[in-house]
C-alpha cells in the first residue's frame, strides 16, 4: 500500500530496475489518498534478495505497507 503522490512508481521500479530485475507486469489501483501496487517479476529472487528490496520499496515515507510474496 502506498501514498497517491507524483513519482511514487517511477521510484518503485528505480529500485528495481537498480537491481536488473525485469518486470513483467505491474497492477496498480488507487483512489484520492492511496493505492495498491502488485509486480510480478521475470525471475525468483532468493530470502535475502527479497528483504533487500522490501526495505528498499519499504524506505520512503510514501510506502505505507509493503509485501513480497
Amino acid at each position: 500500500t502506498l501514498r497517491n503522490v507524483p513519482g511514487v512508481l517511477s521510484s518503485i521500479n528505480n529500485v528495481l530496475a537498480a537491481t536488473e530485475l525485469n518486470i513483467v507486469s505491474q497492477n496498480l489501483a488507487t483512489n484520492e489518498q492511496v493505492g495498491v501496487l502488485i509486480i510480478d517479476l521475470a525471475r525468483d529472487v532468493d530470502d535475502a534478495q527479497a528483504e533487500e528490496l522490501r526495505a528498499a520499496i519499504a524506505a520512503p515515507d510514501t510506502s505505507l505497507r509493503t509485501r513480497i510474496v
